[in-house]
C-alpha cells in the first residue's frame, strides 16, 4: 500500500495523524538522519575539583577514561553516548560575569553596554538554525524555561538577529497547545489566551488530544495499514502523552489565571503539577517529557532549555538535602558560597551539580528511547550541556563544563574525553554545532578571529 504524505495525513486525520507522523517517517537506511540541536542550560558552573574526569584524556576502550568518585558518575550510563571537553574558553564576553557569559555563549559576540538595548550584538546559534533548518517543522525552535526570573533580560541565551532576546516558554499549558496545535485548534494561539483555552479543553470539558486521537484512530490503522512495532509504537506515544495531560490537570491555583478551571478536578490518576518553586523537579520533569514528544513527533528540530539564569536570584533548592536538612539557597547563591552567606557550599555545591546533571541524564533516556529506524533520537542529536561560567564563585570563562551527547547522525565519535590544547575558544564549538546541522558553508560564528582553526572534534 501506497503510504499517504505527511500533510494528507494530517489534513486528513487530526490528531490521530499528528501522532502517526513518526510512524511514516521511517526512512531507508541510506537516507540522510533528521538531525537536532538542543541546548541543556544551567547556569552557574560546576565544582570544578569535583567535576573534571580522572587520569588522561581517552576514550572508554582505553580505559584511562574515569569518573568514579566524580560528579559526573551520575552519567555512567551514558557515558559511551558522551563527549566531555576540558579547556573551551567563552571569548569575547567583555567582563567577568555571569551576564557576559550568558549573552555571548550562543552568539559567540561581545556585550553591549547593559545599559543599552539590545543587551546582544548579534543572533544566537539557536535562532540562526531556527531560520535555516527549522522552516520545515510546526515549531522552528522550542525556547523552554522552568521558573525562570525576567526581572534581567540581559541574562538570556537566545537572541533574534538584531540582537534582542527571545522570551522562553514556561507554561507547559502553552507548550502543550504549541505540540498539539492540530488538535487543539484554537488554542495553538499562543500567549494566556490559549492557556487558558487548553486549560478549558482539558479540565473544564474533559477534553484531551488522545481523546480525538482515540476516536479517529480505527481509520488510521486501517488507512495506513500499520504493522505491530508500528502499532506498539503508537500506543506507546498515546502514553505518554496521557501521562503529559495527567499532570496538566491543574486544580484552582495551577498556571495562570484560573478562571475557567474554577470547577475543575483532576480526571485521570496522580497528582497535577502547580506553578510553585517548591514544584521545580516536577514542572522540569514534565517539560523534559513535553520536548521529548516534541522530538518524537517531529514538531521542532532546535530546542533550547533553561534551567536558571545566571546571577542572583532563582529558586532555592529546597527539594535537596544536605546533613538531614533541606538547600534553603539558590544555585547561584550556593556557587558563591560564604560570599553570599552560604556555609559548607563546596558539599552542596556538588549536591546541586549532581542533580542538574541528572536531570541531563534524564532528557538522555527519553531521547534515547526513540527509534528511528535503526538509530536513536539521541543518536541523532547533538545535546550540549552548557553554562554560562566554569565557577560561580570565581566568574571564569576558563575550562568550561561543555558535555556534547549523540553523534549528530554518525557525524561526532562519542565515548570520550577531550582535553583540548591552547584554550581554543567556544566560537569553534559553535562551528562545530552549525556545520553538524548542514551549515558547512559557514566559517565563522560570532567574532570571526576566534573561529579560526574551524570547527572543533569534527
Amino acid at each position: 500500500m501506497r503510504k499517504p504524505s505527511r500533510r494528507a495525513l494530517l489534513k486528513g486525520f487530526g490528531a490521530a495523524g499528528l501522532l502517526a507522523v513518526p510512524l511514516l517517517q521511517s526512512r531507508p537506511a541510506s537516507a540522510a538522519p533528521i538531525k537536532r540541536f538542543i541546548t541543556f542550560f544551567s547556569s552557574s558552573g560546576m565544582r570544578q575539583d569535583t567535576y573534571f574526569p580522572n587520569g588522561s584524556p581517552g576514550d572508554l576502550a582505553s580505559g584511562n577514561y574515569n569518573v568514579t568518585g566524580k560528579t559526573l558518575d551520575v552519567l555512567t550510563p551514558h557515558l559511551s553516548d558522551l563527549t566531555i571537553t576540558k579547556g573551551i574558553e567563552i571569548y569575547g564576553a567583555g567582563g567577568d560575569d555571569h551576564d557576559a557569559g550568558s549573552v555571548t555563549l550562543m552568539t559567540g559576540n561581545k556585550v553591549r553596554d547593559p545599559k543599552q538595548t539590545p543587551y546582544a550584538m548579534g543572533e544566537s546559534l539557536d535562532q540562526y538554525l531556527a531560520r535555516r533548518v527549522g522552516t520545515t517543522t510546526v515549531e522552528p525552535c522550542l525556547l523552554v524555561g522552568v521558573r525562570l526570573q525576567r526581572n534581567r533580560p540581559s541574562k538570556w541565551i537566545s537572541f533574534d538577529q538584531a540582537g534582542n532576546y527571545k522570551d522562553w516558554n514556561q507554561d507547559p499549558y502553552s507548550i502543550y497547545a504549541r505540540l498539539f496545535q492540530g488538535a487543539l485548534g484554537d488554542c495553538a494561539t499562543g500567549g494566556a489566551s490559549a492557556t487558558n483555552a487548553a486549560k478549558d479543553l482539558l479540565s473544564v470539558r474533559r477534553k484531551s488530544v488522545l481523546d480525538s486521537v482515540l476516536a479517529e484512530s480505527g481509520a488510521l490503522k486501517r488507512a495506513y495499514g500499520m504493522d505491530a512495532p508500528e502499532l506498539q509504537k503508537l500506543e506507546r506515544l498515546e502514553t505518554a502523552i496521557r501521562s503529559v495531560e495527567r499532570r496538566l490537570e491543574s486544580p484552582v491555583g495551577g498556571f495562570g489565571s484560573a478562571e475557567t478551571c474554577k470547577t475543575a478536578k483532576a480526571t485521570f490518576e496522580g497528582a497535577p503539577v502547580n506553578n510553585s518553586d517548591a514544584n521545580f523537579p516536577q514542572l522540569l520533569k514534565l517539560n523534559l517529557d513535553l520536548i521529548a514528544l516534541a522530538v518524537e513527533l517531529d514538531v521542532t528540530r532546535i530546542i533550547t532549555l533553561s534551567l536558571s539564569l545566571g546571577g542572583s536570584g532563582g529558586a532555592p533548592m529546597t527539594w535537596l538535602n544536605y546533613n538531614g536538612k533541606p538547600i534553603d539557597a539558590s544555585h547561584h547563591d550556593i556557587s558563591h558560597g560564604e560570599q553570599r552567606g552560604v556555609s559548607d557550599y563546596l558539599p552542596k555545591l556538588e549536591i546541586v551539580d549532581r542533580w542538574n546533571l541528572t536531570q541531563y541524564g534524564y532528557l538522555l533516556d527519553k531521547l534515547k528511547a526513540i527509534n528511528e529506524g535503526g538509530a536513536t533520537a539521541l543518536d541523532n542529536s547533538a545535546v550540549w550541556f552548557a553554562s554560562d561560567v566554569s565557577d560561580g564563585k570565581l566568574h571564569s570563562h576558563t575550562d568550561m563544563p561543555f558535555i556534547i551527547a549523540g553523534k549528530a547522525g554518525g557525524e561526532l565519535k562519542t565515548g570520550r574525553y577531550e582535553v583540548l590544547q591552547g584554550k581554543p575558544l567556544h566560537q569553534r564549538l559553535l562551528l562545530t554545532f552549525a556545520h553538524l546541522m548542514g551549515e558547512t558553508g559557514l566559517t565563522s560564528w560570532g567574532l570571526p578571529e576566534p573561529s579560526a582553526g574551524g570547527p572543533l572534534l569534527l
